[in-house]
């Protein structure tokens, strides 16, 4: 699986994530929240209830710290690892290994110097819906359903790395203007013009580096 198919985001619930137990510690969390918009570029996202379903009973789903593969602490099909929705959003309670890292990431989630958890996803095929903004708000995603690789407890959340994002926003985009252009006048020729603008700074700026 090429990283650049992988998409991560991030929730800051400084009060959420905690470790538990003393003869069988425990990490429990959230690792995401439903019917929450959180800015992506130029778009706003959020993930739907029911969205982790399929990858909650099928996948193998790692906990892991900072998305590192080294870093590997539960997963699901071990059940040190369990994964839920709830209410709130994509539950999890992980049984961490016994070494170094799993210690001494319980002890700073004690000491709250780690407060945030992340996971990594990829949008199933028909997965997400899109909504075109109107009158200024920014256009919407709708994350329907996730096939989940990791969750992550994070120091520095990464909401943005938005590779995959930006192609998904761009053939949406471009559908849209192609069927404004044949049924209705075009687009508000400012708004389109800033975006490509926007689109074509974030190319140069990935070509430069």
């Amino acid at each position: 699986m090429s990283q650049t198919e992988i998409e991560l985001r991030a929730f800051d619930f400084q009060l959420d994530i905690e470790a538990r137990g003393k003869d069988k510690p425990e990490i429990v969390g959230h690792a995401a929240v439903f019917n929450k918009y959180t800015d992506i570029m130029w778009f706003q996202e959020r993930v739907m209830p029911g969205a982790f379903s399929e990858t909650i009973k099928n996948d193998d789903v790692k906990f892991l710290f900072n998305h590192n593969p080294d870093n590997i602490l539960a997963r699901r099909f071990n059940n040190t690892l369990e994964l839920s929705e709830d209410d709130k959003g994509l539950f999890i309670r992980a049984y961490p290994a016994d070494t170094t890292l799993g210690r001494d990431l319980l002890k700073l989630i004690e000491r709250g110097d780690i407060s945030q958890m992340s996971f990594a996803f990829r949008v199933s095929k028909d997965g997400d819906i899109w909504h075109e903004g109107k009158n200024g708000e920014p256009d919407k995603r709708d994350l329907l359903k996730l096939k989940v690789f990791d969750v992550s407890a994070v120091t520095h959340p990464a909401y943005k790395d938005t590779d995959i994002s930006l192609r998904s926003y761009e053939e949406w985009r471009k559908k849209i203007e192609e069927i404004q252009d044949i049924v209705s006048p075009p687009m508000d020729t400012w708004r389109t013009g800033l975006l490509r603008k926007k689109l074509n700074l974030k190319k140069r700026r990935n070509i430069d580096e």
